[in-house]
């Protein structure tokens, strides 16, 4: 001990010894050691962490500002040793004592007594659960028992917070509310009272499904389900008109309930087409401006909303249709149209030749036999209900095996298909039709393609597309889109029955005798780039003995992750290197083999007659939707040859068919 501070105490000690009337009292002082007085209070310096009256002793600190329990709190905001003397009544190791309440402050993301820790805040302004939500929104290492970074453990499950608009287990998002009262789809509607994006099956954005029921809240007066908006109330007790009468009780002045006080007049809303003072219903207009004779002028809705079956007349490619409760139901589509997402907004929004086009097979799965998991599941466009299994329908999907690798959008491109696969029998000009029964395809029975040709990979009621012509009518967007849900780095080429007149300029589309045998063309992003405005929308070719398709142009993976290619002569120029073989490889590290070969003909002019494909990978053909079977199917002025109506062709002998006397077919098969 120091000297100065023992001989002190001692000294102290002696005095309040020597100076005490009976021994236990200070002379001067009526606190019983070892107490002292503070503002009239015998107190206990040492219990209350004092070193003299209020004064915090070193190393703690009075945290909740209340004098009658000192200085409760370690300097730091913690209570180490399982709080021995500081808190006694708070047995646990990492608990104090806030707002008259033991409390782990680990537990609760507290750094002291209502402060949020590092890297916590408190998002729904709840502090009896402390601050429960990560500053990042998310929760890693908190939940080990979640895989998903962005899932929490809530009731024992690992639930996806942004799902379920959740800023904590079962804490709304702002901007949400839980509606229905329905933990499990968590806060499911949007505070101002729509639904935007969060219920598909309703197609209308302003309505909301209620009950089962796709409802527009705005018309029941709702500002969700069942809960009246503001100004409204439910008079009759049916849910089924909503909230039909405003709170102002109806205007008592007006004697018949189907009047309503507007501008100091009762008047019929009915008779006058509106749903409120003023407010036009749904297909009327006020065209005059006179409010006296209402919303006098019907309109024409185009947005499958109607008044009575005629407002369903505008809609696409309909019919007949009738009005259904306010809403068009599509009964009968114009010939060669269907309705194939159920939306009567879009009306009948699948095109395809008469007799020839159906949607796909939708069905239901309800006698499931070969697997559970197809019992009661909706079948995906392009496949049907068969042997107990959705399975996919060849003559919907355009290729003979029943799956695509282009145009994978059945909805964007009904009438256009790329199918991978190989081929053994040379060329690409095959009129005589499929040769091995259509079994060919990168999934189908014979994946080598052993004795069959470029007319297998397509699909019944389906041939490979003549040229840039056939595909331009098949679809609205050329070859946009062909790779659209594929490996973008990945070699694809999928060509048509297209030959050239030379420099990469395609001929036009050949129905019948072909004009030359002269190279390939398709579209995808593999080979040299074909003549724009000669090919549009085919943009690819595979060049001289398919080239660009097979020979590598001394292509390389550059420190900033793009490829280039230094040979950019001969083949692998063409208009444009493209993307050759070696590209793919350099890209990927790997090495290709040739899927194509167009022969050894050093002529280089007959890679469409000698052509083959060697393995499924790399692309296939170009598949378009036949167009008729029989001339009736092509109208007046018209032949169906070879699945497709043209004006005329020059066939096998050499004779026109289609025109009149003393007239021929020219190459684009028109009667010159």
């Amino acid at each position: 001990m120091n000297r100065v501070r023992y001989i002190t105490a001692m000294s102290l000690a002696f005095a309040f010894a020597a100076c005490s009337d009976d021994g236990t009292t200070i002379k001067g002082n009526s606190c019983e050691l070892p107490k002292v007085e503070c503002s009239g209070t015998c107190t206990d310096l040492g219990a209350m962490h004092w070193s003299d009256c209020g004064v915090c002793a070193e190393g703690y600190a009075d945290a909740d500002s209340d004098a009658t329990n000192g200085c409760e709190a370690t300097a730091d905001g913690e209570n180490p040793g399982g709080n021995s003397g500081e808190n006694p009544e708070c047995t646990g190791a990492g608990e104090k004592k806030c707002s008259g309440t033991c409390t782990d402050l680990g537990a609760m993301h507290w750094s002291d007594c209502g402060v949020c820790a590092e890297g916590y805040e408190d998002a729904d302004g709840d502090a009896a659960n402390g601050c429960e939500a990560k500053v990042d929104g998310e929760n890693p290492g908190e939940n080990p028992e979640c895989a998903d970074p962005d899932e929490k453990k809530c009731s024992g499950a690992c639930v996806d917070l942004g799902t379920l608009h959740w800023s904590d287990c079962g804490v709304c998002a702002l901007g949400y509310a839980d509606a229905d009262g329905d933990a499990a789809n968590g806060c499911e509607a949007k505070v101002d009272g729509e639904n935007p994006g969060e219920n598909p099956e309703c197609a209308d954005p302003d309505e909301k499904k209620c009950s089962g029921a796709c409802v527009d809240l705005g018309t029941l007066h709702w500002s969700d389900c069942g809960v009246c908006a503001v100004g409204y109330e439910d008079a009759d007790g049916d849910a089924a008109n909503g909230c039909e009468a405003k709170v102002d009780g109806e205007n008592p002045e007006c004697a018949d309930p189907d009047e309503k006080k507007c501008s100091g007049a009762c008047v019929d809303l009915g008779t006058l087409h509106w749903i409120d003072c003023g407010v036009c219903a749904v297909g009327y207009a006020d065209a005059d401006g006179d409010a006296a004779n209402g919303c006098e002028a019907r309109v024409k809705l185009h947005d499958g909303r109607c008044v009575d079956a005629t407002d369903c007349e505008t809609l696409a490619h309909v019919a007949t249709a009738s009005c259904v409760a306010g809403k068009c139901q599509i009964d009968a589509c114009a010939e060669g149209y269907a309705d194939c997402d159920g939306n009567p907004k879009t009306g009948c929004e699948m095109n395809g030749s008469s007799n020839f086009y159906r949607c796909g097979a939708r069905g239901t799965c309800t006698d499931a036999t070969e697997s559970a998991n197809y019992k009661g599941k909706a079948c995906n466009l392009g496949e049907e209900c068969r042997d107990g299994a959705c399975k996919p329908v060849p003559e919907i999907v355009g290729c003979s095996d029943g799956t695509r690798e282009g145009f994978l959008d059945l909805l964007k491109f009904n009438n256009l298909a790329a199918c991978s696969g190989a081929w053994t029998v040379k060329g690409i000009h095959h009129n005589e039709g499929p040769s091995c029964n259509r079994k060919s395809g990168n999934t189908g029975e014979n994946q080598a393609g052993a004795g069959c040709n470029v007319e297998d990979l397509c699909a019944t009621g389906w041939h490979v597309c003549l040229g840039r012509g056939d595909v331009a009518t098949r679809s609205e967007y050329g070859c946009n889109g062909i790779l659209d849900g594929m490996p973008q780095n990945e070699p694809y080429l999928f060509i048509t029955r297209t030959s050239s007149t030379g420099e990469l300029n395609c001929d036009p589309d050949t129905v019948g005798v072909p004009l030359n045998m002269n190279d390939i063309f398709g579209c995808g992003n593999f080979g040299c780039y074909a003549t724009g405005n000669k090919c549009d929308p085919l943009k690819l070719s595979g060049h001289n003995l398919c080239q660009a398709l097979r020979e590598k142009c001394g292509c390389s993976l550059q420190a900033n992750g793009t490829v280039a290619c230094s040979n950019t002569s001969g083949h692998c120029n063409g208009n444009g290197i493209g993307h050759p073989i070696d590209y793919f490889g350099a890209l990927n590290h790997r090495i290709y083999t040739p899927a194509w070969d167009c022969g050894n003909d050093n002529s280089g002019l007959y890679e469409a007659r000698d052509i083959v494909k060697t393995s499924n990978d790399q692309g296939g053909v170009m598949c378009c939707k036949n167009q008729c079977e029989i001339d009736a199917d092509c109208g007046a002025g018209r032949i169906c040859r070879y699945n497709v109506c043209v004006e005329c062709i020059i066939n096998e002998l050499g004779q026109t068919e289609g025109c009149p006397a003393g007239k021929t077919c020219s190459a684009s098969h028109t009667c010159v």
